[in-house]
């Protein structure tokens, strides 16, 4: 153990009360100096890290949940909306060539008609219209009705992707209150 006289707090009491007064507050004033010192450096890390934190936390993917139910949502909004819900000027000009007759139609059996009456370039073109404005374009994306691909996007990715989520609906088309075409099967997949 340290005697008196050994320890440093001794050691500068002597050396303020050989020196005057006046060293005695500059030496409260220099220890005061390194409080403030180190305080503004432990506040400035704790910035500093706060900062690094917030601003990484924005990048935030798409939740995988949510993931999983972009075919299904696509699938749902194809099924639900009616031709006469949309306003897009490709649609507007299939209603005003006459390629669309009933515009009480969903955008769903409207393909469909499209693909039972053998016009496979309008029911692309109407797939594509749609799914370029709802699906994103990092997304691959595919229609196929039975096993007639209507419209496919980034092909060389299904292969290569890390997630392919499907959608598949049962499809048909009344063609008047005796023929029906079909069933077949419709299937969205979308992949990542």
């Amino acid at each position: 153990m340290l005697s008196l006289k050994q320890q440093p707090f001794y050691i500068d009491i002597l050396l303020i009360h050989q020196k005057g007064c006046g060293a005695l507050k500059r030496a409260l004033k220099s220890r005061k100096g390194y409080y403030f010192i180190i305080d503004a450096l432990i506040g400035s890390t704790i910035i500093v890290i706060s900062l690094i934190l917030i601003l990484n936390t924005n990048q935030v993917e798409q939740p995988v949940k949510s993931k999983y139910l972009l075919a299904e949502e696509f699938s749902s909004f194809i099924i639900n909306n009616k031709i006469e819900d949309l306003n897009d000027p490709y649609i507007s000009t299939l209603i005003q060539n006459g390629d669309i007759t009933n515009t009480k139609n969903t955008i769903m059996e409207q393909i469909t008609e499209f693909y039972y009456k053998g016009n496979i370039s309008l029911a692309t073109n109407l797939t594509r219209d749609i799914a370029d404005s709802v699906v994103t374009g990092k997304n691959g994306f595919s229609y196929t009705i039975g096993n007639t691909t209507i419209y496919n996007r980034s092909v060389d990715r299904l292969n290569s992707s890390k997630l392919v989520v499907t959608s598949k609906k049962i499809t048909y088309l009344l063609a008047n209150a005796t023929t029906m075409f079909g069933p077949e099967i419709s299937e969205v997949k979308i992949w990542i």
